[in-house]
């Protein structure tokens, strides 16, 4: 039976009525193995029931929890040829272990028995179009299409941690008592109050700050952080960071509709035009060869892609491609 070198775990779980169907199996047969056996398991049950009684109340009394510890183990150091299991054969350390494992189960159960109704995870996402959101503590948030956040209930209560996929603008409520945090899957962005844009991407995270400070930190290594100003912006990738003055508006450009190219390198226009607009855009080989020295200026606003790219031909009587899921311009 290898199931019975698990049987604490099973037993366990048992009491906590999640024990699946296999282990069960496993723990009728445990117990069918040997009257030892049968007396550990009403012993622990026993235990178990005990510390119930800590929540009968609805109230967690950490004294009590710990004068009910002590009293059972110490009735349970004069008992120790009960609680060794017959397949064990090890120290009473063992099963003092696993006693003291069940007696703090049981007061986690009862002392969050209420929480996890009422705390749950909340996640939005915007769908096709981007979405405004309100905070629970006030502070707003523009979410780009295709971008999920998610925060717990209670979120403003206990703190003002968030977890972005995507890209989002927030302008935060201040609150020097508690930080507001945004997670993603590579790193940690904190602010007391103040308007920012945090950009996760698969290889690289970007803030953009618009008023105020934030601190910026690696999520792997939080040790490794830069603060980052008004009208500056920075980036994460690779565990490298690197940070810069913000030139102009376009990185609120797919909330604002509005994009604006004055003396920019054609390079930085398509790119930005690419990340806008979800496409890609790519040069011929002479103008790649010359992208970051031919400026150009433009102003869009509002206007959809063919709009983009028609006003682009005509101003410069360059042509736009389409084909192969590609946009070529030459």
């Amino acid at each position: 039976m290898d199931g019975t070198k698990n049987i604490d775990t099973i037993i366990h779980k048992h009491l906590q009525g999640i024990a699946s169907v296999q282990e069960e199996a496993v723990l009728v047969e445990w117990l069918a193995a040997s009257p030892a056996n049968k007396s550990s398991f009403e012993e622990i049950s026993s235990l178990w029931q005990q510390s119930a009684l800590l929540g009968k109340d609805q109230v967690f009394d950490e004294h009590a929890a710990w004068a009910i510890l002590e009293k059972r183990m110490n009735e349970a150091a004069n008992k120790t040829s009960i609680l060794q299991f017959s397949f064990f054969r090890r120290p009473f350390a063992v099963a003092a272990a696993f006693l003291l494992m069940l007696i703090f189960s049981g007061m986690a159960y009862y002392y969050y028995r209420q929480k996890p109704l009422s705390v749950s995870i909340i996640s939005l996402t915007a769908n096709n179009v981007n979405r405004q959101i309100r905070l629970p503590d006030g502070s707003s948030v523009i979410l780009r299409e295709g971008s999920n956040l998610k925060y717990h209930s209670d979120f403003g209560k206990k703190g003002r941690n968030l977890e972005l996929s995507g890209e989002a603008y927030f302008d935060v409520v201040h609150n020097e008592k508690m930080v507001f945090s945004i997670h993603t899957h590579q790193s940690v962005v904190d602010v007391l109050g103040t308007a920012f844009v945090v950009k996760s991407g698969e290889t690289m995270d970007q803030v953009f700050v618009s008023r105020g400070s934030v601190r910026f930190a690696n999520l792997i290594n939080p040790s490794q952080q830069i603060v980052v100003n008004t009208g500056q912006q920075a980036s994460l990738s690779a565990g490298h960071f690197e940070k810069q003055e913000i030139n102009g508006n376009n990185y609120l450009s797919w909330s604002s509709g509005i994009l604006e190219f004055k003396d920019v390198s054609l390079k930085n226009m398509i790119e930005t035009i690419n990340d806008q607009y979800n496409t890609h855009i790519v040069l011929s080989d002479s103008l790649a060869s010359s992208s970051d020295s031919i400026k150009v200026n433009f102003r869009f606003e509002k206007n959809s892609l063919d709009e983009v790219l028609q006003e682009i031909q005509l101003t410069t009587g360059w042509k736009a491609e389409k084909k192969s899921g590609q946009i070529l311009l030459h």
